[in-house]
């Protein structure tokens, strides 16, 4: 057996004590057999690798051995390089030059300046509201965040956003029936 293709000695074989010419040998070796095994490029080797390494992590974290640090690795990233693969079926990609000019704008999506003007519109009714309603009502439903997150922003309770977002619906709601 070559020296290269060695297996990892005690002290190499523990992830937080590899130094970087080892981690570079690991590296290597790793990279190359996924590179053989699954024929991945460089690119798509170091992100499967990069993943392999936080899942070596979060298994040291919670208090389990790794008892073959290479071993692991491979099998991390095949497994990642699998996810990658379903993820792939379900969201195919084409490249843009690909592409047909109809497939690019999405039936679904409004149009950008369709979302410009209602946007526009939404600050007109806005404009003359109190202060803390308008802020609600602009985190809540412009900027899509969780009434939580709203509450803590703001400083107040659910009871209070919910009076508050309440009351800005039935203005603007008001207002555009005007």
């Amino acid at each position: 057996m070559s020296a290269s293709l060695a297996p990892l000695t005690a002290r190499e074989q523990s992830p937080l004590t590899l130094g970087a010419r080892d981690e570079q040998h690991l590296r290597r070796r790793v990279g190359s057999w996924a590179y053989w095994f699954f024929g991945l490029k460089d690119s798509e080797v170091e992100d499967c690798y990069q993943s392999a390494w936080l899942r070596v992590m979060e298994h040291v974290r919670s208090g389990r051995q790794v008892r073959n640090l290479e071993h692991f690795l491979r099998w991390e990233v095949g497994n990642s390089w699998k996810m990658e693969l379903r993820r792939r079926r379900r969201r195919p990609s084409v490249a843009f030059e690909d592409c047909a000019a109809g497939a690019l704008g999405s039936a679904l999506a409004p149009d950008v300046a369709e979302q410009v003007e209602r946007l526009a519109d939404l600050l007109d009714l806005v404009g003359g509201m109190e202060l803390r309603r308008r802020q609600v009502l602009l985190l809540r439903d412009v900027c899509g965040l969780a009434p939580a997150e709203v509450c803590r922003l703001l400083g107040i309770s659910r009871r209070t956003y919910r009076n508050e977002h309440g009351e800005a619906l039935k203005e603007i709601y008001a207002r555009q029936r005007s």
